[in-house]
């Protein structure tokens, strides 16, 4: 049995959806990490925040935006909650709710590391 390369994908939107939804906010958060961790030097030589504050917020308006993807695709595909059922249909209402919530786990990840720039000072 041989696949057929000519297959053309017809879910192609859905499917980059769906990869957005459940990868976006777990990079950001892992970027988020790994950008602070650079710039607290910087942060704490010229005793300025504001680069880690602004890398906060922006990633975590990205791990929102993997939030609001997810929940229009399962809005869009039915909002219930997984059921047995096989399928397209079935497999995006699963992923799409899997995805809404590992967004909204990794977005409050990034929450909880910007805290840290709120409470300590960068040359502690």
């Amino acid at each position: 049995m041989t696949v057929d390369p000519r297959t053309a994908v017809v879910e192609r939107r859905r499917i980059t959806l769906l990869v957005l939804a459940l990868f976006l906010a777990p990079f950001a958060a892992m970027l988020h990490l790994q950008l602070s961790y650079m710039d607290v030097r910087h942060a704490c030589r010229h005793g300025s925040e504001l680069r880690l504050h602004l890398e906060s917020a922006v990633l975590l308006a990205i791990a929102l935006i993997g939030v609001l993807v997810a929940w229009r695709g399962w809005h869009a595909v039915g909002a219930t909650w997984p059921a047995d059922e096989g399928g397209p249909e079935g497999r995006s209402r699963f992923l799409f709710l899997t995805g809404l919530l590992l967004s909204a786990l990794f977005s409050l990840v990034i929450v909880a590391q910007w805290l840290a720039v709120f409470l300590l000072a960068p040359c502690q």
